[in-house]
């Protein structure tokens, strides 16, 4: 589910302005395995396994943009 997330905001990263094709795949992938490699991400990762319910992993896997994405954890 948090890679769902990631994959989905790494367009945003200004590091991949201006580049295309294959350089920009495989720029936006190491980008994307630096970013799972912080500490940052893996406290969130624990987090999601320890307090998300059934129904908010499902609404996130569904979301189709980031910022429904993250409407799937507000509280309201």
């Amino acid at each position: 589910m948090l890679d769902r997330y990631l994959d989905m905001t790494q367009d945003d990263d200004p590091a991949l302005t201006g580049v295309t094709g294959e350089p920009r795949a495989e720029l936006r992938a190491q980008r994307l395995e630096n970013r799972k490699s912080e500490a940052g991400y893996k406290n969130a990762s624990a987090r999601c396994t320890r307090e998300v319910s059934a129904a908010e992993h499902a609404c996130a896997m569904k979301a189709p943009s980031p910022n429904e994405w993250e409407a799937c954890f507000d509280p309201h």
